[in-house]
């Protein structure tokens, strides 16, 4: 028996996953519903950012390195890659920038992908990866017919690997973007890929990237984040059997064993952002939110450079609200491609199936079950800072009045329950002015006690 997995069946919260372009309402246990408009604004802030560092940066990333006393920098094509990702996943391809650095890496392939006969697997995948979502012709990419390319980098045990004359490089990651650029293809995930891949997944249900020793994971020490993440990615649309999708279960386990109390990260914050990607691509929506909240935390929110993600706690820190240091800049640019998937983007392998969603917007009433004349206070966040909040409570609309969002986004709201509402199931909503941002939490409407004598 096989199955298809492109949805976790079973899921915390009975949360079902979103198969098409219809926008998503995750759930809130006992917090009423979300509907997010468009890309969250954390999110926004964040492609904002690092289209304005490309742009800075004629259009690529790059990295400097010191070897033998020689500094020397060179174009980090992989990380712009990254960006690119992160700016598909939010929808905004259309963007000058996006364009200027998607045709920068299609003029560099052989850069990136090997020149001659040399062929790096990993690369090769990414940058189809990239062509797909940016809708361009995967046949004829920097002169290569990317399809090709990577199947002919798989090994008859499943392994994508090197061609080259300095060694194999190849690894979990690169394994993982193979399957999911072949995911979108006619002939799709070949079985031998899938079955080598689930070999490096450790007994702790992590997976590891580092193939260098044997053909399968023996040490739990081995495992970590990163390749557990990228391997749910590629197994999200590869058939498996039973037995096989039970594995998908112990690295969901992993991943959430690795979140830290207080934080709410899992690990730094771009192994995070792809962690709470993974999460929520299989229907983990409140642990993903958590994880989520952790990456926001260290997100820039005023400055120069707002909108950037830091690394860790102490990096952010020691950035304050100035701009980013010369020296500490480099790091910030890597985080945020994929610290930014945490807020609400759909993962590699869901971009154009699932719609953006707001990560950390809620609603709470209380109470939440009222006569006329009760004062009801409504608390959360998610909208956008200092943004006008409108009140309405339905099911005939009657406008309860307005608030104003805090620089965080959250809220406090109190009315008082209009007469005109009837006895029974109400909803309260509120909007956002600016970002569209709708929330949703039921009321119950009860009938004023009459005094007796």
């Amino acid at each position: 028996m096989t199955t298809n997995h492109p949805v976790r069946a079973a899921v915390a919260l009975g949360a079902a996953l979103f198969l098409s372009t219809a926008l998503v309402a995750p759930s809130f246990a006992s917090a009423g519903t979300v509907r997010a408009q468009g890309v969250a604004a954390s999110a926004t802030s964040a492609i904002d950012w690092l289209e304005k560092e490309l742009t800075a940066s004629n259009h690529r990333f790059q990295v400097t390195s010191t070897f033998n006393g020689e500094t020397s920098t060179f174009d980090d094509l992989g990380l712009t890659i990254d960006a690119l990702l992160a700016v598909a996943s939010a929808g905004r391809n259309a963007d000058t920038e996006a364009k200027a650095a998607s045709d920068y890496v299609v003029a560099h392939t052989a850069d990136y992908v090997g020149a001659g006969t040399e062929r790096y697997a990993g690369p090769l995948g990414k940058l189809m990866v990239m062509a797909q979502a940016r809708g361009l012709d995967t046949t004829s990419v920097g002169g290569l017919n990317l399809e090709n390319e990577v199947r002919a980098r798989l090994q008859p045990n499943g392994r994508f690997t090197d061609n080259s004359e300095f060694g194999d490089f190849s690894n979990g990651v690169g394994q993982a973007l193979d399957m999911v650029a072949l995911a979108r293809t006619t002939n799709t995930i070949p079985a031998s890929s899938v079955t080598w891949l689930l070999a490096q997944q450790c007994a702790n249900g992590g997976f590891r990237t580092d193939y260098a020793e044997g053909v399968a994971c023996t040490d739990n020490a081995d495992a970590n984040a990163d390749g557990t993440s990228f391997a749910l990615f590629a197994l999200k649309r590869a058939t498996l059997t039973q037995a096989q999708d039970a594995k998908i279960d112990d690295a969901l386990d992993y991943l959430l064993s690795l979140e830290a109390d207080g934080t709410n990260l899992i690990g730094n914050a771009n192994s995070s952002g792809l962690a709470a990607s993974a999460l929520r691509s299989f229907g983990l929506v409140p642990d993903a939110n958590d994880v989520a909240a952790g990456v926001a935390a260290l997100q820039l929110t005023a400055g120069p450079d707002k909108g950037a993600i830091a690394l860790t706690k102490a990096d952010k820190d020691a950035t304050g609200s100035g701009a980013i240091s010369d020296s500490k800049r480099p790091a910030y640019q890597r985080t945020t491609p994929q610290a930014v998937m945490a807020l609400g983007l759909p993962s590699y392998i869901d971009r154009g199936t699932i719609a953006p969603v707001e990560p950390t917007a809620r609603i709470a009433l209380s109470p939440s079950t009222a006569k006329a004349g009760d004062s009801i206070t409504v608390t959360g966040g998610g909208f956008e800072a200092g943004e006008s909040i409108a009140g309405v409570v339905q099911s005939d609309p009657v406008s309860v009045g307005s608030t104003t969002s805090d620089a965080a986004g959250e809220y406090v709201f109190t009315f008082t329950l209009p007469s005109s509402d009837d006895e029974g199931s109400h909803t309260v909503q509120l909007t956002g002015a600016s970002s569209g941002l709708v929330l949703s939490a039921p009321l119950t409407v009860t009938a004023a006690q009459v005094a007796t004598t």
